[in-house]
């Protein structure tokens, strides 16, 4: 159910996380680029984006995540820097893609707002495809259940229990998440809006599903720290949601 390797390339197996990475790069690429060529920018200007946003977003969850589980690593310092394999912090993850954007709109003169429209549609696309890497993986792993709904899975330590699909609940919900934002986005908004509901509709389904995680992490009054992340964006989003929609 949860295979490391996916396919083979000339002999040499291909990580099922970073094949599904891959793949959702392309899909988000091909299912976002129309609407950057309305916005009159071109295929040079959305790979420069995302190159930005992805070479920042790795090197920021990898990052997180090592913190988040520090003893690991301590004892295994040599697989600190592989990606491959998965192991990325959505906390890091959404920190650096944030700030190559930043990085991204400075350069080239684009308002932030517009440039977060652009990329909406397309980051839920990749988050599909990354948690299914994620779950087949075993990372973001969800935590032990004698549930019926639980699955016979393995953590990244290859420890097999019956765990509640946590990672596989949250591709579907981003699936779903980028299927009705595709409806949505045929809709004229102010600039940001879409991004904004986006945001608010994606953390408020992941923020239900973190309760269903094992994995490590940072807790507050119960709450994981990305918990607390989807709460904070999710409110400041919907008060400024409110303002965009207020007639002049």
């Amino acid at each position: 159910m949860q295979p490391l390797f996916l396919v083979k390339l000339a002999g040499i197996p291909l990580f099922t996380f970073t094949t599904l990475v891959a793949a959702g790069f392309a899909a988000a690429l091909i299912g976002g680029l129309p609407a950057w060529r309305r916005a009159g920018y071109t295929l040079g200007d959305a790979l420069t984006i995302a190159a930005w946003m992805l070479a920042l977003a790795l090197v920021g969850g990898r990052i997180a995540h090592i913190l988040y589980n520090l003893d690991y690593f301590r004892e295994r310092p040599i697989q600190l820097v592989w990606f491959a394999d998965g192991g990325l912090a959505f906390a890091g993850v959404a920190a650096g893609a944030l700030l190559g954007l930043g990085l991204w709109c400075r350069r080239r003169g684009c308002a932030p707002r517009i440039a977060l429209d652009l990329i909406a549609w397309p980051a839920l696309v990749m988050a599909s495809f990354a948690w299914l890497g994620a779950f087949m993986h075993g990372s973001q792993y969800g935590a032990p259940t004698e549930s019926a709904l639980g699955l016979d899975l393995r953590d990244n330590y290859g420890v097999i229990l019956s765990r509640w699909p946590a990672p596989l609940w949250a591709a579907g919900w981003s699936a779903l998440c980028a299927l009705g934002m595709a409806i949505a986005r045929r809709r004229v908004m102010a600039p940001g809006l879409f991004a904004m509901l986006t945001c608010v509709l994606y953390s408020g389904g992941i923020f239900l599903i973190d309760f269903a995680r094992g994995d490590p992490s940072i807790y507050i009054w119960g709450l994981r720290l990305t918990q607390w992340l989807y709460l904070v964006a999710c409110a400041a989003l919907i008060l400024s949601i409110g303002r965009i929609s207020k007639p002049a």
